[in-house]
């Protein structure tokens, strides 16, 4: 087969057992390293199909040796790292009309990973329903303009990368103290009752429960709700220190190169001129 005289956009033929598309943009033929069957596409995009997801570097994921160059945008149904799912947190803020309890969330949550707060208090899980993955209940109707905000997570596991952790508890005993949660010991904040608690007022300090000292836990009643959120860090190899560092290698930059604000190419051309070379 021969190429046609006459192309379409995203067109592919096949010339001597080789594949090839037809940009329009660059009226030309490009050859294409993959099967038929394993893509559909139209001008310039190509979606690859028959493949498993990449949830790890062994299966399913592709692997590339050297690094990955990408120009434009690089878009991903899932990203992973060390086999856990990043994707982001998201906080939306809504002024409520009178009587509004039905809040939607812009992309999404995963149930049991929403944090919503009335007009600054932290609302217990046992007043609002939060199961769909895209709105938020209230129990109560609101009045017109109170301010809701909703933290939520959008699709990701817990992992090391993950911004915070949040449990949202609830006392099943009147002066319960202890409390299981899982957080970062050196970022904690423990709610009671929508209230903030002082450093003062609680132990946290393995990571996995939270002690109230006596005299909160005094002020526990059954139902209480009780939040616990911390920040985790977030650990990033490879990166070149903010006080300097040396890149062994090839530096692309597309854009401009600039030393405190003025271009290194133009401040090179200047010093060529003023040494006449």
């Amino acid at each position: 087969m021969s190429f046609p005289a006459t192309p379409s956009c995203g067109q592919t033929v096949v010339v001597n057992n080789l594949t090839y598309s037809y940009s329009a943009s660059t009226n030309a033929w490009s050859r294409v390293i993959i099967t038929p069957s394993n893509f559909t596409g139209t001008c310039g995009t190509y979606t690859i199909s028959n493949c498993t997801p990449a949830n790890s570097t062994y299966t399913g994921a592709l692997i590339v040796a050297g690094g990955a160059g990408v120009g434009g945008a690089l878009y991903a149904g899932s990203v992973y790292a060390a086999g856990a799912q990043l994707l982001p947190t998201t906080i939306q803020e809504f002024t409520a009309a009178q009587s509004q309890n039905t809040f939607a969330i812009s992309g999404g949550y995963t149930p049991g990973q929403v944090q919503v707060t009335a007009n600054g208090i932290s609302l217990s899980s046992v007043d609002f329903t939060a199961t769909n993955g895209s709105t938020v209940v209230l129990n109560i109707p609101r009045n017109s303009g109170d301010i809701i905000r909703v933290v939520a997570s959008q699709g990701f596991g817990v992992s090391s990368q993950q911004a915070y952790n949040l449990s949202q508890l609830t006392a099943i005993a009147p002066g319960q103290s202890v409390f299981s949660a899982n957080y970062n010991t050196n970022t904690v904040q423990v709610f009671l009752n929508g209230l903030l608690l002082s450093t003062t007022q609680y132990t946290a300090s393995n990571g996995t429960t939270i002690v109230l000292n006596p005299a909160t836990a005094a002020t526990v009643y059954v139902g209480s709700p009780v939040g616990v959120i911390s920040f985790n860090s977030v650990s990033l190899s490879n990166a070149i220190s903010s006080s300097g560092g040396t890149i062994n290698g090839t530096l692309n930059v597309i854009g401009t190169l600039q030393n405190n604000g003025v271009s290194v190419n133009g401040m090179a051309l200047a010093m060529s001129v003023a040494m006449g070379m």
